[in-house]
């Protein structure tokens, strides 16, 4: 698994898709998933090669009350071949909002499990790549 962190609108798809020479085809976009049983369903996912916005997973299992780490966790073997794009959360202003809070905790949360899990971790500003991890 590889995974892709970035701030918004810093080029985290226009990257991966340059970088491993795939297309919009190749792209699960996360940005409207109403819930996390979706993965459920491998025709869902399984034949697509990126899971982008991945940030959206924590938003349907707030709204269902399941706990993400242990719903990312039952899938981390099927993300061995995929790369993951979420955003990163940590610089910015803390929300003055409990549940905005509480989304942006878990995001950090589930960055950190993926990043553990991960073969390689890049961190994309301005389009551009920088390694935080990377395994040989």
């Amino acid at each position: 698994m590889k995974l892709i962190i970035g701030g918004y609108a810093q080029g985290r798809l226009s990257y991966a898709l340059k970088k491993y020479h795939l297309t919009e085809r190749d792209v699960l976009d996360l940005e409207n998933v109403e819930k996390f049983e979706d993965f459920e369903n491998p025709d869902f996912w399984k034949e697509k090669k990126i899971i982008y916005h991945a940030e959206n997973l924590i938003t349907s299992c707030l709204r269902n009350h399941q706990n993400i780490l242990q719903e990312i966790q039952k899938k981390l073997p099927d993300f061995q071949d995929k790369i993951i794009i979420t955003q990163e959360v940590g610089c910015g202003l803390v929300p003055i909002d409990p549940d905005e809070r509480r989304w942006r905790e878990a995001v950090g949360h589930m960055n950190q499990l993926l990043a553990e899990y991960s073969e390689s971790v890049e961190r994309v500003c301005c389009g551009l790549g920088m390694f935080i991890k990377q395994m040989n």
